[in-house]
Parts: structure tokens; sequence; C-alpha cells
């Protein structure tokens, strides 16, 4: 089993409102994976991070191997909603790493 996990900030510019609102459609646009992805087991999407927090939004998904994530980055889905959020955040951080047991 592989976990993702991916964070980012929203670029500075942007309100709180519209931080607010583009934090539940990338929340929306990921979540929905779930259903067209196989060998995507899990998906959340973390959109109200405590004030100690150094990212704004986050990723955290399980998948069954490294060929379900390979496929997952591919995946033109996946795809779509990467650059929506490309334009509407920085700073991204990827952890990959197996879990085993």
């Amino acid at each position: 089993m592989i976990r993702h996990l991916v964070s980012w900030r929203f670029q500075e510019h942007l309100t709180e409102e519209q931080k607010g609102e583009y934090a539940l459609s990338i929340k929306e646009k990921l979540e929905a994976l779930c259903d067209v992805i196989e060998g995507l087991e899990s998906m959340n999407v973390i959109t109200k991070p405590l004030p100690s927090s150094t990212c704004e939004i986050m990723l955290e998904s399980t998948l069954a191997d490294q060929a379900a994530l390979d496929a997952y980055i591919k995946h033109p889905d996946h795809q779509s909603a990467a650059r929506f959020i490309n334009e509407v955040t920085t700073g991204r951080n990827v952890l990959d790493f197996e879990v085993r047991g």
C-alpha cells in the first residue's frame, strides 16, 4: 500500500474568501477521483488546518501499489484537477511512502 501526501499554500494575492472557495473546489475535484481511478483506495482533502500549520490545504490518499500511484498521476481527471490546483496554489510538497504490514 502507498500513502501519497501533498500540501500547498494558496497564492498570496488571494483573499480569504477566494481561498475558501478554491479549497472546496479542490476538495471536490480530488475526492471525486476515488470513483474513477482504479487502485485509488482513499482520498481526503484537509481544508481547515490549525493555525499552527505551515500549509493551507493538504491531500492524503492511499493507493494499492506503485502502479496505482503511477496510473493516478497520469490519469486525465487527475491532470485536470492538478492544472486547476497549480493556478491557485504555490509551494507544493509531496511525500510518498510504502506502508508495510
